[in-house]
C-alpha cells in the first residue's frame, strides 16, 4: 500500500481547524433506499430458481446473482447484475439452467458462480462459472444427477469452495468441493440422507464452515453445521424443526459461526451462535417466515433479512444490546404482490446495509430489487459509535496513501487512496454521535 504521510504540522493545523469549527454530538439516522435492478425477471416465484446472492466488491459496489425464466418453466437463465457507476450492468452467464445460483467475489473482484444445470429429469448437475478474458468460463464440477442447494465462497488463495446436497437416492449426502489449482476435489461430508439449503463461508485458515438442513428425520428436519478442523469434519446438530426452507451462515471477528434459519410453517425464525459449551439459539419471531439472509456488523451483532409470508413483505431484524428490533423494508397491501422472496444481505465496512430480493406480482412484471442504507455513522473508522479525534488521527496517519487503502485507513470514497476528499468527508460529519 503506497503511502506518503501528511507532515505533522499540517495535521496539527487540521486538528486546530476542526476543534474550532465543528459542532459535536450531532445524531444521524438512516433510511432505506429502494431501486429496481431488473424490471422484468418474468418468473421470480419459482421454488428452486429464485435465489438471489449479493456481494460487495473492493469499491463497495454491489454485485447480485439471480435468475430469469418463463412462468411455469423448468429452465432459467443465470444472470449477474453489478452497479457500474450509477447504472446497473446485467449479463447472462448461462441459459437453460435449473437456477439456484450462488455468487462470490475473490480478492481481485473476479466473480465466481455455482448453479444447477438442468437435464432431462430436471434434477441438475453442478456447474461453475467465472469471468476470464472478457467472457464467462463455464465448467461442470460434479456431473452427478440430483444435486441441489449449492452455495459458493472463495478462500484467500482465490480458490472457490462449493457446498451442496445430493438427493440422488440412495447416495444422499452433503458434499463439499474445492478447486485446488488444478482440479476440483469432491468429498462427502455428511452422508445418509437428503441435504439442502446449504450456505458456506471460509475462515482465515481456508477452512470451510457449512450450514445446511438434513431432511426428514422422524418426520422432522435437522438444522446442522459442518466444519473442517484441518484433518476432518466436525458435525453438529443445532435444532430439529418442522419445515425449514433456508439457512444462512456468517463468522464473527473471532471466526465463531452464527446461523440464521427459518423454522417453517408458522414457527418463525431463529438465530444460533456457537459457544464454548455448544450452540445457543434465539427465537426472533414466531411469524410465518421463509428465506432468511444473515450478515454481521462491525460490532459482531446480527443483521437478518427475511420474507414475511403472511404479509408478503421484506423485513429486517437487528440485535443490539441483546434486544431485537424489527422493521419492514418494503411491502404492499395488495394480495397479488409479494415482496422480499429469496433475500440476501451484505454489510459494507462502514456498516451500510445492502439487500437483494424479488418483487413478485400476479398481474404485472416481476422485478429484481435492491435496498440499501447509508452508513449509520459515516467516517466512524474505529467503529466506536462516534466520529471524533481518534477517527481523525486514524485518517491522518494514512493520509497520502495512493493505492490499496481500506475504509478503516480513511478511504471514505472507496477510490483506494486517502486524500483531501476523504478528509473533507470526515470533517463534514466530525462530532457525530450515532444513535
Amino acid at each position: 500500500m503506497a503511502k506518503h504521510r501528511i507532515p505533522w504540522h499540517i495535521g496539527l493545523a487540521v486538528l486546530t481547524v476542526v476543534l474550532a469549527c465543528v459542532t459535536p454530538d450531532r445524531a444521524m439516522g438512516s433510511d432505506w433506499t429502494i431501486e429496481v435492478v431488473d424490471p422484468n425477471t418474468i418468473d421470480s416465484d419459482s421454488w428452486e430458481a429464485g435465489v438471489t446472492t449479493i456481494q460487495l466488491d473492493s469499491a463497495r459496489k454491489p454485485w447480485i446473482s439471480y435468475v430469469t425464466g418463463p412462468f411455469g418453466g423448468e429452465t432459467f437463465d443465470v444472470n449477474v447484475a453489478r452497479l457500474d457507476g450509477d447504472a446497473w450492468t446485467i449479463t447472462t452467464v448461462d441459459a437453460d439452467t435449473w437456477g439456484h445460483a450462488s455468487l462470490a467475489l475473490d480478492a481481485t473482484d473476479v466473480p465466481h458462480l455455482c448453479y444447477r444445470q438442468s437435464n432431462l429429469y430436471g434434477q441438475g448437475i453442478l456447474r461453475h462459472a467465472t469471468w476470464v478474458s472478457d467472457d464467462w468460463f463455464i465448467e461442470t464440477v460434479d456431473p452427478t444427477l440430483g444435486l441441489n442447494g449449492p452455495s459458493i465462497a472463495v478462500d484467500s488463495l482465490g480458490h472457490p469452495h462449493v457446498a451442496y446436497g445430493s438427493d440422488n437416492y440412495p447416495n444422499q449426502t452433503l458434499k463439499h468441493t474445492q478447486w485446488n489449482g488444478a482440479e476440483w476435489d469432491i468429498e462427502e461430508v455428511d452422508p445418509g440422507g437428503n441435504r439442502d439449503a446449504t450456505a458456506i463461508v471460509i475462515d482465515s485458515q481456508g477452512h470451510p464452515h457449512i450450514s445446511y438442513i438434513l431432511c426428514f428425520v422422524a418426520g422432522m428436519r435437522q438444522v446442522k453445521y459442518a466444519y473442517w478442523n484441518g484433518t476432518g469434519w466436525d458435525l453438529d446438530v443445532i435444532d430439529t424443526v418442522s419445515t425449514p426452507y433456508s439457512t444462512s451462515i456468517a463468522l464473527d471477528s473471532s471466526e465463531q459461526p452464527h446461523i440464521a434459519y427459518n423454522m417453517g410453517g408458522v414457527d418463525g425464525i431463529s438465530f444460533a451462535s456457537k459457544t464454548p459449551t455448544g450452540w445457543e439459539t434465539e427465537l426472533i419471531t414466531t411469524d410465518r417466515i421463509w428465506y432468511a439472509g444473515l450478515a454481521l456488523g462491525s460490532d459482531d451483532e446480527p443483521r437478518i433479512v427475511y420474507y414475511h409470508a403472511d404479509d408478503g413483505a421484506l423485513v429486517f431484524a437487528a440485535r443490539r444490546g441483546g434486544t431485537w428490533t424489527i422493521e419492514t423494508i418494503e411491502d404492499d397491501a395488495s394480495p397479488s404482490i409479494r415482496i422480499g422472496r429469496f433475500p440476501s444481505i451484505a454489510i459494507g465496512p462502514d456498516d451500510s446495509l445492502h439487500v437483494s430480493y424479488y418483487y413478485h406480482s400476479t398481474t404485472g412484471p416481476n422485478q429484481l430489487k435492491y435496498a440499501h442504507t447509508p452508513p449509520p455513522c459515516p467516517a466512524d473508522l474505529d467503529h466506536d459509535g462516534d466520529v471524533d479525534l481518534s477517527d481523525l488521527a486514524q485518517l491522518l496517519s494514512n493520509y497520502g496513501t495512493t493505492s490499496g487503502a481500506s475504509y478503516e485507513d480513511g478511504d471514505l470514497d472507496a477510490d483506494g487512496d486517502v486524500d483531501l476528499s476523504d478528509l473533507a468527508a470526515l470533517l463534514a460529519v466530525y462530532g457525530t454521535t450515532c444513535p
